[in-house]
């Protein structure tokens, strides 16, 4: 059956601590399944908050009080802190097991709370760890109002009383009939027995009598009221406890609490045999007895140093008393039960450590082979890193060597046209130099033959037969000048080995491609003498596309994509130094401004911070112009600074670019 009764308390920490509280040997949700606040509490700090609301309304001061339990003085409060609410269910009516059975306890007591004192706190406990094994519900309540201030009226916890009616009649009321409601409201079916009680109850207070219930079943009363005195014991022993008070209240005797024990006992895996269960019930609290020559068994509930609860036989009970559930039948089911889950609990474990000891085995050679093949692995990758760099070096030194022989054949070729040029020049000269006296001699000779025209004339009927020394001068430079070279220069190859080049990824393969029209366009441009045009240089072209692609590209072409490179990381470098000077230089000023420093800003630090700044603008945009102009070598900064238009204007010249 449920059934709900309450109790005041002077010392709610104690209560509270009760409620939370791990008992000994208890680990974490042993002690209670949920906890949960109503009216804002959070039952981490329910005391703190209870406390709140006594110093706001003037009811935290404390008195010495005697408690009647032990007959002990001891700091209590000066009203009465808190009451306590017990709600139990019946095995037959709740699991403790079931948490739908959970939340149906705590809807009911939740209901309560609220039905009973709508405007207090109260912290909701359910626990199924009773003596008795039963679900119930723990229920706090501040008694004191956090609005009103005021404590809660007593009464609303009586358990029946008469209540009179306008018209002097008596109705029956009190917290039995109210909780009677809620479980009807709740859709909890309360035990008939119980319903036809309380009905005639009602009809008893209408006629005058009396409020008392009075249950058919005197024995399940009488158990019901030990089960709840135990219950007191119980929470009285723990708040004693808390308050540092010596509690030697002897335990009472509860057949509620004998049974459960006994069931314990019972499931308890170590119970394999009528002996083991002797023993374990012993452990708790419970001395079993065999009547000798019969299978009759009793009961011994004892307390806490193995003594009997209480003298003679009335902490005993035989087990035909308590139920079939006691008798030797079950004990010996419940036994055999037990040693057929410890057998298979064996066989289990065995199978389980088996496949664990072969698990590991497997896994200790898995282990072996991966090693192993790490090492295969390892060694393969070092074979390839050394045949790669040994690749990478003999091209390295192939592209040097070509390098090298381009150069120093550009120096011939350079060495042999400044020969050629020199000799061409001095050819020019003597040719000048032959014309200009052959000019003297015509004038000299016209001199002559004015002033002798006799010799005069035959001097130029002799002329006209005879080439002028002017033209003899002409012939030898002509005869001087060098010939064109009849021997072709050996035939290059004209396409892009990228154009066979083949690539997973069509981006990859669209920028490969398109490199290699270039590639061509830019070895045409180099060989004569014109610089690449820069923005012909397709996207994506960078540092790791030419250590990809560079042994496959034309070697001028490539050396002329390395400086490029070169020269867009020195273009990076001054927009880094000019950015971080800057930075440094708004910080700066930023700082002096917030300490009033106004020297700061016009001092030689900040001067220096600008100059860096500027001058790395200036080398950025001078890279940045090379760079669209094509010139990818390095140009010495003065002439640079100095022939930068004519840079401009040769790229004019060269691809009809507007610069």
């Amino acid at each position: 059956m449920a059934n709900v009764r309450w109790s005041p308390t002077y010392f709610s920490r104690a209560l509270n601590t009760y409620l939370l509280n791990l008992k000994e040997g208890q680990q974490d949700g042993d002690r209670y399944v949920i906890a949960e606040g109503v009216n804002g509490i959070m039952p981490k700090f329910v005391e703190q908050q209870f406390r709140d609301v006594r110093k706001k309304w003037g009811k935290n001061g404390t008195v010495r009080r005697l408690w009647k339990r032990t007959g002990t003085e001891t700091w209590q409060g000066e009203y009465v802190q808190a009451y306590h609410g017990i709600i139990s269910f019946g095995q037959d009516e709740l699991d403790p097991d079931d948490p739908e059975a959970w939340e149906t306890a705590l809807r009911i007591a939740r209901a309560t709370v609220e039905e009973v004192f709508p405007t207090r706190q109260a912290m909701l406990v359910l626990q199924n760890d009773g003596a008795g094994g039963c679900l119930h519900v723990h229920i706090s309540v501040n008694s004191v109002d956090e609005k009103t201030g005021r404590s809660i009226d007593s009464g609303l916890t009586t358990h029946t009383y008469r209540e009179r009616q306008a018209d002097g009649s008596y109705e029956l009321a009190g917290m039995a009939l109210k909780f009677n409601e809620i479980l009807e409201r709740e859709g909890f079916q309360q035990r008939a027995d119980l319903v036809e009680m309380m009905t005639e109850a009602q009809e008893r207070v209408r006629q005058g009598g009396s409020a008392k219930l009075r249950a058919k079943d005197r024995r399940e009363l009488s158990e019901q009221r030990a089960a709840e005195k135990h219950e007191d014991w119980q929470i009285d022993r723990e708040q004693a406890e808390a308050q540092g008070i010596a509690f030697d209240v002897p335990e009472p005797f509860s057949v509620a609490v004998l049974k459960q024990r006994v069931k314990n006992a019972m499931r308890d895996a170590r119970s394999i045999d009528f002996d083991t269960f002797v023993e374990v019930a012993r452990e708790h609290r419970v001395d079993v007895e065999l009547r000798p020559g019969t299978r009759g068994l009793a009961y011994v509930m004892l307390d806490e140093a193995g003594e009997p609860v209480a003298e003679g036989t009335r902490a005993r009970r035989r087990a035909s008393t308590l139920g079939s559930d006691f008798m030797l039948d079950a004990v010996e089911a419940h036994c055999a039960e037990n040693d057929a889950l410890e057998a298979i609990r064996e066989a289990t474990a065995l199978a389980d450590e088996t496949a664990r000891v072969a698990a590991e085995v497997d896994e200790q050679r898995a282990q072996r082979a991966a090693q192993e093949l790490e090492g295969q692995r390892a060694a393969e990758r070092e074979t390839r890193a050394a045949a790669s760099a040994d690749a990478k070096r003999q091209a390295r030194e192939k592209v040097e060597r070509e390098v090298a022989e381009r150069e120093a054949q550009r120096e011939a070729q350079r060495e042999a046209q400044r020969i050629a040029d020199e000799e061409a020049e001095a050819k020019a000269q003597r040719v000048a130099a032959a014309q200009v006296e052959a000019e003297s001699r015509r004038r000299a000779e016209q001199a002559s033959a004015a002033a002798a025209p006799d010799a005069g004339a035959a001097d130029d009927t002799a002329a006209s037969h005879a080439p002028s020394a002017a033209a003899a001068g002409t012939e030898e430079a002509a005869a001087a000048a060098p010939a064109a070279s009849a021997e072709q220069p050996a035939a290059q190859p004209t396409q892009s080995r990228l154009r066979d080049a083949v690539s997973k990824s069509e981006q990859r393969q669209a920028i490969i491609s398109a490199f290699a029209a270039f590639e061509e366009r830019a070895r045409d441009a180099l060989r004569a003498g014109r610089r690449i045009d820069d923005s012909e240089v397709p996207k994506g072209i960078g540092a790791g596309f030419l250590k990809a692609f560079g042994e496959q590209m034309f070697p001028e072409v490539l050396m002329q994509m390395q400086l490029r490179e070169a020269k867009k990381a020195m273009r990076k470098a001054a927009f880094d130094d000019g950015a971080a000077a800057k930075r440094d230089l708004d910080e700066g000023i930023a700082s002096a401004e917030k300490r009033l420093d106004l020297n700061w800003k016009y001092g030689s630090e900040a001067k220096a911070l600008e100059l860096k700044n500027e001058r790395a603008h200036a080398l950025r945009m001078r890279l940045e112009r090379e760079l669209r102009a094509g010139v990818y070598e390095e140009v010495p900064e003065d002439i640079a600074s100095h022939d930068e238009d004519l840079i401009a204007d040769e790229v004019q010249g060269e691809h009809g670019l507007e610069l």
